[in-house]
């Protein structure tokens, strides 16, 4: 399947198991008997602006391409970033790292 007209260059790429999930999100029904894409369809043609969590940065050709197609305002939060771990780093790998010069890993 190639891209719509007018989506960004991707190197997103769907495997045909993917495609097959996606299609068939179709037919989830999403609370009281209205299937999942209808409501999402429903909720963002209704909306006055589109939101999610993204930044322009990495994000931005994407959110020009919904903000085109929906004929709205897409509003950015932030980057994904994930949770900072709050476990100690194990003394061989400490180790190991402290072998490099720093900034270089």
């Amino acid at each position: 399947m190639k891209p719509p007209s007018g989506f960004p260059d991707s190197c997103i790429k769907f495997h045909s198991h993917e495609l097959r999930f996606l299609a068939s999100t179709r037919k989830i029904v999403f609370g009281s008997g209205v299937f999942l894409f209808d409501r999402f369809h429903i909720g963002t043609t209704s909306a006055d602006a589109i939101g999610f969590k993204g930044c322009k940065e990495i994000d931005g050709p994407y959110a020009a391409y919904i903000e085109t197609v929906f004929e709205k305002p897409v509003l950015l939060s932030g980057p994904l970033l994930p949770e900072p771990p709050k476990t100690i780093l194990e003394e061989k790998w400490v180790s190991w790292l402290n072998g490099f010069k720093n900034g270089s890993v």
